[in-house]
């Protein structure tokens, strides 16, 4: 049998104090419940509903603008003729 190297016995002797204090010190098994491609199209789905949503207020702060403009051209012009 195979003697065990200074660094494999402190190593055990480390996992063993991590035992006693209740770890379990190479921890638990996670169940899956998503894959990473999904995560990632997930993600991208909704940056792109963000980025719509963005894109519509901007549109209709756009709209917005265009009204104060006219509205401000055509007092203007009021102004000026009264």
């Amino acid at each position: 049998m195979n003697e065990l190297t200074e660094q494999e016995i402190v190593r055990r002797e480390k996992a063993e104090k991590i035992r006693e204090m209740g770890i379990d010190p190479f921890g638990h098994r996670f169940e899956r419940n998503a894959y990473s491609k999904d995560l990632k199209m997930k993600n991208m789905q909704m940056c792109l509903m963000m980025t719509l949503k963005i894109w519509k207020i901007l549109q209709q702060w756009q709209d917005v603008l265009c009204l104060l403009e006219k509205w401000e051209k055509h007092h203007f012009l009021q102004f000026k003729i009264n």
